[in-house]
């Protein structure tokens, strides 16, 4: 069992650059890329790596191929772990990028909402 390169052959599998997935989970490109290649890790490390790949950390470790698809995992507050959902034959990418684009969108209205109650002499708070 080599987790480094079951996280090596998910991100291969999905196209992301190291870069991208050692910003995301908050290190350095190179502490990443020694992880990739057998290095040590802290457990939190290998969580936020599972959690960037939208798997739990034990899928991660037990991996034997490269799932498709998106699984998500949950938490209540009490700590106990939810149930899995899996979804096939969609791009996490994809998505990311989608979410993206329409905050992006959202987030350029709101200057036109202000200026049309400021229009209408209606009250708002800032």
């Amino acid at each position: 069992m080599n987790i480094g390169s079951n996280i090596k052959g998910l991100r291969i599998q999905k196209g992301i650059s190291t870069k991208a997935v050692s910003e995301e989970i908050g290190i350095s490109e190179e502490k990443y890329i020694e992880i990739e290649n057998g290095g040590d890790f802290l457990f939190s490390v290998l969580d936020a790596i599972a959690n960037s790949f939208s798997m739990n950390i034990i899928d991660l470790i037990l991996l034997d191929e490269a799932p498709k698809g998106i699984r998500n995992y949950f938490n209540n507050n009490n700590g106990n772990q939810g149930k899995i959902i899996n979804v096939q034959g969609i791009d996490q990418e994809e998505i990311r990028r989608a979410y993206k684009e329409l905050y992006f969108e959202q987030f350029k209205r709101i200057p036109k909402l202000e200026k049309l109650l400021l229009e209408n002499n209606i009250q708002f708070d800032v």
